[in-house]
Formats: C-alpha cells, structure tokens, sequence
C-alpha cells in the first residue's frame, strides 16, 4: 500500500496532494491530534513504525517547502502513520483472537459501573450471560486459566433490557459482591459464601432495602464500610446509596444526594468513583431534561466529591453544599462543563495517581456529529479538550493509555502530557462490527484492563456476542 502511494507521489505529485490530501482533511483534520502533532514530530512517528521512511520522508519534506498548508501535510503524515500502524496491525493480528465467551448478553451498557476486581492472584469479571442473567469469571494470573463461568442470580427485567448490568466488588474479607438486575425496579444482590471463591452463591437480595434503582456502583473504604451507589427509580429519580459494615449482611437507609425532582421531571447520570489515598468518593454527572425527545435532553457536565468521615459533599475547591443537590445548586457551583444545549454522553470518571478526577464524556450536535472531550483536573483548573479516544485505563503513571473503538477496529493510544496530546499506536484488534469497550476494572492486573465487546445490531444479535479481555500480554484466552 505504501509503494502504491509513493509512486503516486512520484507520478502525479500536484494532482494527487489536491484529492488525496483533502480527502485525509476531511476525514480527520477536525482531530485535535493533528491540529498539534508537528510535522517534524509526526516524520519521527512514521520513522519509527514505518519501513519506508527513508524514502517517504524527503519526498514529504518536499511538500512541505511546497505552496501547500503544513496542516494538511502533517494531517497526510498522520494518514501515514495509520497506515504503518494498520499494517503492522494485520501482520500481527492475522488470526483474531479467541474470544473469552461467544455467547455473552447485551453490551457494556452503563460503562461507568466496576466489571472487574483484582485480589489475591485472581481477576474476578461479571458479565451479562444467557438469558440476561449475570456470571462471573475468574481468571488465575499464574496458572494463565480462566474458571468456569459461574452464575451467580437471577435477574428479574427483560432479556432485552440492557440496563440490568452487574457491578462487583471483592471485599478486604475476599468475599466478592455483586449487585445486578435492577432497572426501575427491584435491585439484586448475590454474595460469594466463601472468601476468593466462585463457585458458590447466596442470594442476598432480601437483605437490602427495597429500591427500585439503576446502575450500582460499589467502592470499600478502608474501615470496611462498602458504598452501593445508584440512580433511584427512573431516569428522573435521586441519585442515592446505601452501606454495609459487616460485609453485607445489613445496609443502612438510603441517603440521597442529587435531587431528581427539581425541576420536577428532570434526573441525573453519575458516575462515582474511589480516591486511591483515602477515603474519599469523587462523583461526575450530567443533568437529563424532561423532554426525553429533545436532541439535548442530556446535557452539561458537574462534579462534586464526598469525605467518608464526614459524610459532607463539596464541590472541587471544598464549596458546601446542601444535598440531595438541586439542578439550580449544581448550576450555580459545581458545573465544569458546559455543553451550550448539545447532548452529552454518560461521563466516564478515573482518578490519577494523586487523586486527581478525569472524565470523558461524548458530545453531540443536532446533526449527529459526535465528538469527545476530555476533562482533567490540574490542582487549579478543569482543562478540556477534545481528544480521540472512547476510554482510557487508570491514570496512575506519566503515560496514559487510551482506546479507541471505531468500525470494528480497537486502537491503542499513548499521552506523556495528561491528555492533552494522544499518539495513535498498534490495533489491538479489527473485526466485524462495532466494538463497545469497558477500562473500569478495580485494583487491575496488567494483563486484564480492558473489556471489549460486540455491540448489539443486526451482526451481533443478544446471546451471540463475543467477549474479549484485553491486557498488556495480549488477549487472555
């Protein structure tokens, strides 16, 4: 492919430049990664991944000196690196790799919720199986060995409702919790009998207060004390949680802290997530308009995080606030995204090594273009940026690592400078059909980060999707 292109180079040099860079401009000149890479550091890229280097990068120093704008020739550049990058890609990947199941159920539908926990040797991953029920899988790092895959309840919404995804949480007692089902109705709740084991399950559902929730999300402090958060009711219900310290056996009453009802008719979409030093939940939402028809119905962007010994809500800079917090409160001290009445995504919420939050959010316009943006906070401001990637794993060293999912092909994504910046790198895997991706694995192993799945549509039909986990060894079979 790449001799094809120098020759066109060669043979029709002013001709080409005009369609086929124009054509790279349009199909990516909007990428804030262009609009930044250099032409010398994108020339350093290809140097590095592509063995044709040394004849393509004079011939791009040409066009350079040329009467043609530098930004379509880095953006011509960086379409090189793809190729040199896909390439690679192919000649590794020519055979895909074994999926984990081939028969998982829905999709990663609520991809703020934990599907996986490392402890003690083990990664313990719920996934959505058969009928809609949720399983778990156990993966054994020294032997290289996936367990029997375990069902662990029954859940009780339709097999065509993808809101009942399973969230789990293994406890300092290596009792492992998991809380499933419950979509404006009944949450459920199994618990393993025996600690770091898979294979025999309680039903405790009976021993939570009744709630009809959505979307648990669970977090253990170092007391013990383990937090179920969740959306009560519908979409236009509080945002609440519950605790346990004695591993399950009793919870509290439920404590509200965003107010679905006011305005009345409007909700909420959080994500929460745990600080990794102390004890200390940070939690990113969106507010969801009444009108579930409007193009904008979801919108914005606000945070506020919670002190465990306290139980006080603050806003980033320690503002009081007087939970459960109203949109007109949220507005007026916690937004840190304005999204000007276009629809936003479920944010997406990780932490970096210093207790720093970092959400990624999807935003849409009215004609469908979806971009997304990166939200960091750096000790003194939020920093937002549109960036290329769908998810990325724990922050917890100077380089992060993104994903990027797009017809069927996961890429991988580097950044040295906190997000602002993402080098496109090696395709860790290309198939039929679009690919929905999961990086909010607890306490992770290197070799387990990532979850990708078969999005629900005409190809992948429920019951029939593969399941892959990914990690830094590759596919884990």
């Amino acid at each position: 492919m790449v001799r094809v292109l120098e020759s066109s180079f060669r043979k029709f040099s002013k001709l080409f430049n005009f369609i086929a860079l124009t054509r790279v401009v349009r199909s990516g000149v909007n990428d804030p990664e262009l609009k930044n890479m250099s032409t010398d550091r994108t020339l350093l890229k290809i140097h590095k991944t592509n063995i044709f280097a040394p004849r393509l990068i004079p011939l791009f120093k040409r066009f350079e000196q040329n009467i043609y704008p530098k930004q379509i020739v880095t953006a011509c550049l960086f379409a090189f690196g793809l190729i040199s990058s896909l390439s690679h890609a192919e000649r590794a990947e020519s055979k895909e790799p074994t999926p984990m199941v081939n028969h998982a159920w829905g999709n990663l539908y609520g991809f703020h919720q934990s599907r996986a926990h490392y402890r003690s040797g083990k990664t313990y991953l719920t996934w959505v199986g058969p009928d809609n029920h949720p399983y778990v899988s156990d993966y054994d790092h020294k032997k290289r060995e996936w367990s029997v895959h375990q069902r662990v309840g029954t859940n009780l919404i339709s097999p065509l409702d993808y809101h009942g995804n399973p969230s789990i949480l293994v406890d300092q007692k290596g009792l492992l919790h998991v809380f499933y089902g419950g979509h404006n109705r009944h949450m459920r709740y199994s618990r393993s009998k025996k600690p770091l084991t898979n294979g025999d399950w309680q039903d405790f559902s009976s021993h939570i207060p009744y709630t009809d929730s959505t979307y648990p999300q669970l977090f253990e402090m170092s007391d013990g004390t383990i937090y179920c958060f969740y959306r009560r009711r519908t979409h236009r219900g509080n945002w609440t949680y519950i605790t346990t310290r004695d591993n399950g056996m009793t919870w509290s009453k439920e404590v509200h802290v965003l107010d679905g009802r006011s305005p009345p008719g409007n909700g909420w979409y959080a994500a929460f997530s745990k600080d990794p030093n102390r004890d200390h939940i940070h939690l990113l939402f969106l507010w969801h308009a009444s009108k579930d028809n409007l193009p904008d119905s979801r919108r914005n962007l606000y945070y506020i995080q919670m002190e465990h010994s306290t139980g006080k809500w603050t806003g980033i800079k320690n503002e009081k606030l007087n939970p459960p917090i109203s949109f007109e409160e949220a507005n007026e001290k916690v937004m840190i995204f304005d999204s000007k009445n276009k629809y936003s995504s479920i944010p997406q919420l990780w932490l970096t090594a210093d207790g720093r939050p970092v959400g990624l959010n999807r935003i849409s316009d009215k004609d469908g273009v979806i971009t997304r943006h990166l939200h960091v906070w750096t000790g003194e401001a939020w920093q937002s940026q549109r960036v290329p990637i769908d998810a990325i794993l724990q922050p917890t060293t100077n380089q992060w690592v993104g994903f990027r999912s797009r017809s069927g092909t996961v890429q991988k994504f580097t950044s040295s400078n906190e997000g602002t910046h993402w080098i496109p790198g090696e395709i860790i895997l290309k198939t039929e059909g679009e690919q929905k991706l999961n990086a909010l694995f607890a306490n992770a192993h290197p070799d387990a980060v990532l979850a990708i799945i078969d999005q629900v549509d005409a190809k992948r039909i429920p019951g029939k999707q593969r399941l892959w986990i990914w990690g830094q060894s590759g596919f884990l079979k």
